[in-house]
C-alpha cells in the first residue's frame, strides 16, 4: 500500500527540482526527504529517483505515479469535503421505518424539505409497524423508526433508544352519512355503543387505542369488521357496514357518504414519537432528519378534514 505523504513528497520534488528546495517547501530536512523517496520506493517496488550529477531526477516509475497523484490528491480533497459536510448533516444517508399514515404525513413532507435545503442527503423510507421496525433499528439495520405509543412499545426507560415525541394524533368518530349521530356537532364515544364496529387488526396500535377509549365509555365495542388499511375503513363505514374511530392523520379526502366526528370529553389519540439508537440522535444525519420530522409534525393542521365540510357539501 502505497503512503499518499511520500506522493505529496514526490510532487515536491517533481515542481522544485532539487531536494533541498522540496524540503524546504515541506519544512523538512533533505536526508529526511531523501528517506521518504527511499520508502517510496520499497512500496512501489521499482526506484523513483536517480543520481544526476550532484541532484536527482525523477524514474519513469515516479512519472506515472504523478500521473495519478494528481487526480488522486483530488479525490481526497472531495473526500474531506464530503466529511465535513456529513458532520454538518449535508451528505449521509438516513434509513427510517414508519407506519402507513406516519410515512405519509411525516416522513413524506420531512424528506421533501431535505431533498431542497440538503440534497445530498438521502432518506430511505421503509414502511414498517412496530415491533419490527424497533428491531431493525437496534439491530443498525435501520436509524429511525416512527411508531405509536401502545402496550408493547420500548419505554423510556429502555436504554438501546433515545426517543423523540411528534405529534399526538386526535381520534375522531367517523360514521355514514345517514347515521343518526351525522346531524351532530360532535359526539360521545359511548353514544356508538350499540352500533356495529370497523376496528383495526387485533394486536395492533391502533386496536388498543380503540378499545381503551371505548373501555373508558363503558362499554367494549361488538367489531363485525377488523382491517389494517384506513381507505377500507372508511369504505366500509360509507357502505353502512359499521362506525369507526378514525385518526386525524387518517381522514380521507371530503366525501359525501361518511361524517366525521369531533369526540366530546374523554377523547382518543395516539402519541406518535421516533426512537433511534441512543447516542444516534447526536450525529448530524440522523439529527438533521428528526429535525425534520419535528417540524411537519407541528405544521400538520389539527383535523385534515373537518365534519362540517362533509355536511355542508352534502346540503349543497
Amino acid at each position: 500500500m502505497i503512503d499518499v505523504r511520500r506522493l505529496r513528497v514526490l510532487q515536491e520534488l517533481d515542481r522544485h527540482a532539487t531536494v533541498t528546495a522540496a524540503a524546504s517547501s515541506l519544512h523538512l530536512s533533505p536526508s529526511a526527504v531523501s528517506q521518504q523517496l527511499a520508502l517510496l520506493a520499497r512500496e512501489v517496488g521499482c526506484p523513483v529517483v536517480e543520481r544526476d550529477g550532484r541532484n536527482v531526477r525523477l524514474t519513469p516509475a515516479a512519472r506515472v505515479l504523478l500521473d495519478h497523484a494528481g487526480e488522486l490528491f483530488a479525490r481526497l480533497e472531495s473526500l474531506d469535503a464530503d466529511l465535513q459536510h456529513h458532520r454538518a448533516g449535508d451528505v449521509g444517508v438516513v434509513g427510517v421505518a414508519a407506519f402507513q399514515t406516519a410515512a405519509r404525513s411525516i416522513v413524506v413532507p420531512a424528506a421533501s424539505a431535505l431533498a431542497r435545503t440538503r440534497p445530498r442527503l438521502e432518506i430511505h423510507v421503509v414502511q414498517m409497524d412496530a415491533p419490527r421496525a424497533f428491531e431493525e433499528v437496534a439491530a443498525g439495520r435501520l436509524d429511525i423508526a416512527v411508531s405509536v405509543e401502545y402496550l408493547n412499545s420500548p419505554p423510556n426507560t429502555d436504554l438501546r433508544f433515545a426517543r423523540v415525541p411528534l405529534l399526538r394524533d386526535e381520534f375522531q368518530a367517523l360514521v355514514p352519512a345517514g347515521h343518526p349521530c351525522a346531524s351532530r356537532g360532535r359526539v360521545r364515544i359511548a353514544d356508538l355503543s350499540e352500533d356495529p364496529w370497523v376496528g383495526s387488526l387485533p394486536g395492533s396500535p391502533c386496536h388498543f387505542v380503540i378499545t381503551a377509549a371505548c373501555a373508558a365509555a363503558g362499554f367494549s365495542p361488538r367489531f363485525c369488521h377488523q382491517v389494517d388499511d384506513w381507505a377500507i375503513v372508511v369504505d366500509l363505514v360509507a357502505a353502512g357496514m359499521g362506525v369507526a374511530l378514525i385518526p386525524n392523520l387518517a381522514h380521507p379526502p371530503a366525501r359525501d357518504d361518511v361524517v366525521i366526528l369531533p369526540l366530546s370529553p374523554p377523547s382518543a389519540a395516539r402519541n406518535i414519537f421516533a426512537v433511534t439508537r441512543r447516542g444516534t440522535e447526536e450525529a448530524p444525519t440522523i439529527g438533521a432528519v428528526l429535525e425534520a420530522m419535528t417540524s411537519a409534525s407541528a405544521s400538520l393542521p389539527a383535523t385534515a378534514w373537518r365534519a362540517s365540510t362533509a355536511r355542508g357539501r352534502r346540503r349543497a
